[in-house]
């Protein structure tokens, strides 16, 4: 097999990456998966890897990240003093202004109070939903408008005739 023609390493992984012709977010999700395996000598060498790639990381770069993607790498550098994190962070708030974050990066974005520093503070195993993220902002406005239950719409009452076989899929709806 390949995989034991050669080790595993920082530079080989970059040669594959360039002979592919794999693009930014295909090689910080390479190094991603890399540096997540169990074996931690591999794990090691894809963190150097995607540690390299996030350094070259350009704002063009980064508003061209999926954003689970973006997710799953802000998540794996939890480390709020970790400096690849804290330059990612910078990267995505450029490109997602707080108004325009997805909702699956805005807490780990912003959150909430204090802006960029709070944000870089904030530990993202606690940040988990968009409920988490008002949490930390305080109360709905009072102009909100009120939650109706969810049996008395007739979006309700039609989901639950047609039962899940009517939202298995988008051709389904």
């Amino acid at each position: 097999s390949l995989a034991a023609a050669a080790p595993l390493t920082e530079e080989w992984l970059a040669l594959f990456a360039k002979a592919v012709r794999a693009t930014v977010a295909q090689q910080l999700a390479l190094g991603l998966a890399i540096a997540q395996l169990s074996d931690e000598e591999k794990a090691a060498e894809g963190d150097k890897f995607l540690r390299a790639r996030l350094a070259e990381l350009t704002r063009a770069a980064a508003g061209a990240l999926p954003d689970a993607l973006a997710h799953a790498l802000l998540y794996f550098l939890g480390d709020p003093a970790d400096k690849a994190r804290a330059a990612l962070v910078r990267l995505l708030q450029a490109v997602h202004p707080e108004e325009n974050a997805p909702l699956t990066l805005l807490p780990l974005l912003y959150s909430g109070v204090g802006g960029e520093q709070a944000a870089a503070a904030a530990d993202p195993s606690d940040l988990d939903s968009r409920l988490s993220y008002q949490d930390g902002r305080g109360p709905p406005p009072s102009d909100a408008v009120p939650a109706l239950a969810a049996d008395a719409t007739e979006l309700a009452e039609l989901m639950r005739d047609l039962g899940y076989s009517g939202c298995a899929s988008r051709a389904a709806v």
